[in-house]
């Protein structure tokens, strides 16, 4: 009879016990970072990299995304369950009213909106937290009913468990809240941008008709008084949507936003730019904007006044020839290109010139079947190629405080694109015995056409400037393909 009495005590017991093991086993599955090098909106995130994390923290991360919603949710679950159950079997067996009408409505309004979020917004948790309050409620009012003719003792206990599980989450994540905490917004945190707002507050060139593009980021509103264009907005959603496009018309998007909506600069975070890396954003803040100002990873870009290619058109900007539309072989359409591996060879690799609709292009290929066994071990696993001024024919001097400017239109295989092993660059080296490169270099971000730009100071003491393209394929089946190279030279800034 003793023994008997213990059995709750024990089965309780016994189910903190799992419920431990379970939370040990759960945490590390949650926390652990599997990818730093971020190339995708769930990598960047970073707490839905992974399939099992993806499932956790996304789907269900109303209940388990304990970094930001904390552990008291994941009880919702089984109280609920056991809960229904009890209900159940109260009104089958008479002893009782089963659920209540304002039980049903609330649980049918509850699992709609945890449905709804699940699916469309498990990617952000601030969306997940909108359920957090009515969780919480739930949790506390399951238990109460549940233990309400139950031993006041064996209230205290489960209410404590509820308790500990809480403190376990702020210890184990203590590290995590400090630095939210250090980084929140306020006009004394070392890491919020003041100095770009008070810039955008004071300055003469930003006023209603000179306006600030707004990338989603509300402390533009909360902390200047100057007139922006919100890219949410259905003010501005025709430039908008075109910017987001994988093959957006960046050329039209400047027209609309430049003279339709009076836009001079871009307010936007590096988020922002990492999520929309492959969108025509990229290609439209990298060609028609200038970076401006960079304050604790926020960034404000200047519009130019006109688009680059016109821009270059310009008597002050010296084309140098380097592409020939009329070729038909690699060495007519673009005579200077080289390989800058040893001796020039380009074993293993298989460069052609092709023809479509917008003119020729160069294919870069792995030709692995060229390659013999032994061979096959030895060769190089990426091609540098590229041009190289005042050598391998192309005889154009290029003077110290001369500005360079790189135009180019490119695509790489869907695998490869924000992989840093395969860029273009525009380097200059100083003559002497250390022989110091200094390099400004762009990955090649989408499988689609897109122009890329690069622009270079050259710097005193510099005897040799390279643009070089690098290809680093994983597979026989990936290519690198580049469209209509244009190199300008000029003694001034764009």
């Amino acid at each position: 009879m003793k023994i008997r009495r213990y059995i709750p005590w024990i089965i309780v017991l016994a189910a903190l016990a799992v419920s431990i093991f379970l939370l040990s086993r759960i945490y590390p599955i949650i926390d652990q970072r599997k990818i730093e090098n971020a190339q995708s909106k769930e990598e960047y995130i970073g707490d839905i990299e992974t399939p099992g994390k993806k499932i956790l923290n996304g789907y269900l991360g109303t209940f388990f995304r304990f970094k930001q919603l904390g552990n008291i949710n994941w009880p919702v679950i089984p109280l609920l369950i056991v809960f229904l159950v009890a209900s159940y079997r109260r009104k089958k067996n008479g002893k009782g009213p089963g659920l209540q009408q304002w039980h049903k409505a609330l649980l049918f309004s509850w699992a709609g909106l945890l449905l709804f979020l699940s699916i469309k917004g498990y990617a952000n948790p601030r969306y997940q937290l909108s359920l957090f309050p009515i969780n919480t409620a739930m949790v506390f009012y399951l238990l109460w009913k549940l233990l309400e003719n139950r031993s006041k003792y064996l209230r205290a206990f489960c209410f404590g468990i509820v308790a500990a599980i809480a403190v376990f989450n702020i210890y184990h994540y203590a590290g995590a809240y400090k630095t939210m905490w250090d980084k929140r917004i306020a006009l004394q945190n070392p890491h919020f941008p003041q100095k770009m707002l008070d810039f955008i507050e004071t300055s003469p060139d930003i006023h209603k008709m000179s306006r600030v593009f707004v990338i989603n980021q509300p402390i533009f509103y909360y902390h200047t008084s100057k007139y922006g264009a919100d890219s949410m907005s259905a003010y501005v959603v025709e430039p908008w949507v075109l910017l987001r496009k994988k093959t957006g018309d960046r050329q039209k998007a400047f027209s609309i936003l430049k003279f339709g909506h009076l836009i001079n600069y871009f307010l936007l975070n590096t988020t922002q730019k990492r999520f929309f890396r492959d969108t025509t954003l990229e290609e439209f803040l990298q060609c028609e904007c200038k970076l401006f100002m960079e304050d604790n990873g926020w960034l404000l870009y200047k519009l130019r006044d006109n688009l680059l290619e016109d821009r270059l058109k310009a008597p002050d900007f010296r084309q140098v020839p380097v592409w020939n539309t009329l070729g038909t072989g690699r060495e007519q359409v673009c005579p200077f290109l080289f390989s800058f591996n040893l001796k020039g060879k380009t074993d293993g690799f298989d460069i052609r010139a092709l023809e479509e609709e917008k003119g020729k292009h160069i294919l870069v290929m792995r030709n692995v079947g060229a390659i013999d066994g032994a061979a096959r071990e030895k060769e190089k696993k990426r091609l540098d190629m590229g041009l190289d001024f005042n050598r391998q024919g192309l005889q154009v001097t290029v003077s110290p405080g001369d500005y360079v400017y790189v135009l180019v239109e490119a695509s790489i295989s869907p695998q490869l694109d924000n992989n840093r092993s395969n860029f273009m660059m525009l380097a200059d080296r100083k003559a002497g015995k250390k022989k110091e490169w200094d390099r400004v270099k762009m990955p090649f971000t989408t499988y689609h056409w897109r122009t890329y730009f690069l622009e270079k100071k050259i710097r005193p003491g510099a005897q040799r400037v390279v643009v070089l393209f690098r290809f680093t394929p994983q597979t026989p089946a990936d290519r690198l393909m580049i469209r209509d190279v244009k190199i300008f030279i000029s003694k001034k800034e764009l």
